[in-house]
């Protein structure tokens, strides 16, 4: 499953963002090769609106499954919601988030 996260940084031990569409990083995570396959700066980040939607557009075009991140926004959660993607909010390390995510699968 291809996961995006609202990062605060590029690595595992980074934190989840305290924003979701404004994040600092858009990560990628693979939970079947249990690797980092995206940490791109957030270019959207500085919008003067509607960052909620790109962010939710761009999550659709990379065919992410689920975001984490913290609570999403009305435009964010809709735009998520309608095309499928699993929205789980969480505040801790991405390595934890991950995690917790997974277990909440079972």
């Amino acid at each position: 499953m291809k996961i995006f996260i609202a990062a605060d940084g590029k690595s595992l031990d980074s934190n989840i963002a305290e924003r979701f569409a404004r994040c600092p990083v858009l990560m990628g995570y693979d939970t079947e090769k249990q690797e980092i396959i995206e940490a791109v700066d957030n270019p959207y980040k500085d919008g003067t609106g509607g960052v909620g939607v790109q962010v939710s557009n761009y999550i659709g075009q990379k065919g992410y499954e689920a975001a984490i991140g913290p609570h999403t926004g009305p435009n964010a959660t809709g735009a998520l919601t309608e095309a499928g993607v699993k929205l789980f909010a969480f505040q801790g390390t991405i390595k934890e988030a991950i995690s917790e995510f997974l277990k909440s699968l079972k």
